[in-house]
This record gives C-alpha cells, sequence and structure tokens, in this order.
C-alpha cells in the first residue's frame, strides 16, 4: 500500500476545503492538504499535518464501513450551507468523521497546539481559495448532479 499526503493548490482541489483524500488505485491513498495552512501560523505545518490525518482517517474508516467517495461527495454537495457537513447526524460518513474529529483533536492536544489557532488558520486557508477555483467547484457539482446550475453571482 502507498500513501501519499501533500500540500496542494486551491486549483487542484474539487472545491474550497482543507482537505480531500481519495483511493486512487485499489493500494494507493492520496490525500491532499490546501496549501496556506502551513503558512498561516508558525505551528503551519502541525496544522497541514492533522488536516491530513483527519482525511486519511475517515477514508479509512469510511472504506472499511463501506461509505464510498462519492456517496461522501453528494452529501457534501447536498450540504452547502453546512459548517461541517460530516457532523450533521444523518451524513452517511457521520461516525468516521467524529472519529475522525476526535483522533484529530487529541494528537492537536499531545502536540500542544491550541485548537482554537489551529481552527482558524485553516479557515482562514479555505476563505483565502480564489475565485478561480470556484469556477472548478461549480464544475465538479455540475459533474455529480447535473440537475443543479451555478448560483447567481458566481
Amino acid at each position: 500500500m502507498r500513501v501519499l499526503m501533500e500540500t496542494v493548490s486551491a486549483g487542484e482541489m474539487p472545491y474550497p476545503t482543507a482537505g480531500e483524500v481519495l483511493w486512487e488505485a485499489p493500494d494507493f491513498l492520496h490525500i491532499k492538504v490546501l496549501e496556506g495552512i502551513e503558512s498561516n501560523h508558525p505551528e503551519g505545518l502541525y496544522h497541514a499535518l492533522l488536516v491530513g490525518l483527519h482525511e486519511f482517517v475517515e477514508m479509512i474508516l469510511c472504506r472499511r464501513q463501506q461509505v464510498s467517495y462519492e456517496e461522501i461527495c453528494k452529501w457534501d454537495i447536498d450540504h452547502l450551507d453546512a459548517d461541517e457537513p460530516g457532523q450533521l447526524p444523518d451524513a452517511p460518513y457521520h461516525r468516521q468523521h467524529m472519529a475522525a474529529e476526535n483522533l484529530e483533536q487529541l494528537l492537536a492536544w499531545m502536540l500542544k497546539l491550541n485548537l482554537n489557532e489551529y481552527d482558524e488558520a485553516v479557515q482562514r486557508a479555505v476563505l483565502d481559495v480564489p475565485d478561480p477555483n470556484w469556477t472548478k467547484y461549480q464544475e465538479a457539482v455540475q459533474r455529480t448532479h447535473p440537475q443543479l446550475s451555478p448560483r447567481a453571482g458566481s
């Protein structure tokens, strides 16, 4: 098995998000962490690693418990107005998301990181995603939900 975790530009993310993970092959897990998280704070390297850890744990649990990447994406796209779609109790990956979040917080505590500063640095990086990435996000939404149209003014 091979696992690759790397920081990537906003343009390489399917939509504005701090992290994404997918099985690129049956034995290859690719974790993408939004570039910028590591530069928003002196502890940024650890912040980026925490995002990657969250994605890794969530996807491993989802795979084991047969929650597909497609189900996760569909849920996220259908719940764009939620701060954290995986925290919603009806999310198909709610248990997996919460377990990943708990481990993420435990590791942050063990590293003596300030969780508020961590959350702020991650959100700042997500909010700094440039507008051209929005187009890619709309295309991803339209591929998954062709009945949807881009929001007015985007």
